[in-house]
């Protein structure tokens, strides 16, 4: 939209690394030996191999930006050394308004710098799989302003699109991890049936081998369930939820990740509105830290509901292995050791009954499993301590 004035980035730099080993940490460097200006060192870890006896923990934010509560959010998750990714559902810098949001307001690149600056110490060091949010579309407007949409988000990520056969850069893709594959929609690409995104997603969901990948995993950025009064049945929501529904419950996708929405809401397993043992449980997450503040009012509880709150916070999905998977929601309210919500899943593909169970059903032996995953990964996988970039 309305710019006032020029912006030029840094230097952006994509390298594809080839020839890691799984489970295993490296360390790294950015910047020119021929000059002499490097970085710091930088470690991460390589994941582990993916197959159904693997094991994999992973944060899950959305509606980030970069406000003090943003910060909150990125702390909490920099205190826990066993996150090994994270997936984040959309509306990353909100570089599309200045920080207060009021009517005009022109579009600042600078915030995707100042942005980047926040989330370095943590994203330096685990892998950050976005999707693009409202926010990220940034077009707005006749020229001068661009009439293209996306053009940040193309260009300052890359994402294995053309691995997984997409053809919209980074706009969906899908990729594996361990025990899952993972997913990644655009609500703001063509969605219905016959579209190109459409087409390719009923592809990659005919090619997933649950066998290698038993966890199936899905993310949109606008909820198909949702009883919050904010963005209560959005064109975006309904019209995607009525193309594409019936694929996830035909081929029974485990999990369901959304933000939009500033506040958390888990559903039970639900189809076509109504709870259903063997489909999705969806998970709307965007109470990361945005600008816009809290969305504070509900409308009553549907059935398919299961717990709802209004908090900043992010999620931990701790994937034990090819059976069971372990969900908690960790508000900032309270320390990150504090457990807001917490439900196992037992992955839908070749079981009957129900796959979402809160603690009180939980199968004899699955509390310890979660325990000595948690106690496992702790010892392999650590972190130097960080903290976020002050706020620009």
């Amino acid at each position: 939209n309305a710019y006032t004035g020029t912006y030029t980035s840094g230097l952006i730099h994509h390298v594809n690394i080839t020839g890691l080993s799984y489970d295993t940490v490296y360390y790294y460097k950015c910047g020119s030996l021929s000059s002499g200006v490097l970085s710091p060192a930088f470690q991460f870890s390589t994941p582990p191999p993916v197959g159904p006896q693997s094991s994999y923990t992973l944060a899950v934010i959305g509606d980030l930006g970069q406000t003090s509560n943003s910060q909150q959010t990125m702390e909490h998750v920099l205190s826990d050394p066993t996150m090994r990714m994270v997936l984040l559902s959309g509306d990353l810098s909100y570089a599309d308004s200045e920080q207060n949001p009021r009517p005009g307001n022109p579009c600042t690149q600078t915030r995707w710098d100042s942005w980047a600056r926040m989330v370095q110490p943590l994203f330096s060091q685990i892998p950050l799989m976005p999707l693009p949010g409202n926010h990220e579309v940034e077009q707005e407007g006749p020229p001068p302003a661009t009439q293209q949409q996306f053009v940040a988000f193309q260009a300052r990520f890359s994402l294995p699109s053309l691995a997984s056969g997409a053809q919209d850069g980074n706009l969906y893709y899908s990729f594996e991890v361990g025990p899952a594959h993972f997913i990644l929609l655009s609500s703001y690409q063509p969605f219905d049936v016959g579209t190109p995104q459409y087409n390719w997603l009923l592809h990659d969901l005919q090619s997933v081998d649950r066998s290698r990948t038993p966890w199936l995993i899905a993310s949109m950025h606008a909820p198909w369930y949702n009883s919050n009064t904010a963005h209560h049945d959005e064109q975006v929501e309904t019209g995607m939820r009525s193309a594409m529904e019936k694929l996830f419950y035909t081929y029974k996708v485990d999990l369901v990740f959304a933000g939009h929405v500033h506040a958390y809401e888990r559903s039970h397993p639900v189809y076509n509105q109504k709870p259903t043992s063997d489909a999705p449980t969806y998970i709307t997450i965007g109470d990361g830290g945005n600008r816009e503040g809290h969305a504070s009012e509900w409308y009553p509880q549907p059935d398919w509901s299961a717990f709802r709150a209004i908090d900043y916070g992010h999620g931990r999905l701790d994937i034990l292995n090819g059976t069971y998977a372990h969900w908690t929601w960790h508000s900032n309210v309270y320390d990150e050791e504090k457990v807001s919500d917490e439900i196992v899943l037992l992955h839908n593909d070749g079981h009957a009954g129900v796959s979402a169970i809160a603690e009180k059903h939980w199968p004899a032996g699955v509390r310890d499993l979660v325990r000595n995953h948690q106690r496992h990964a702790a010892t392999r996988h650590t972190r130097p301590h960080a903290r976020p970039h002050p706020r620009a």
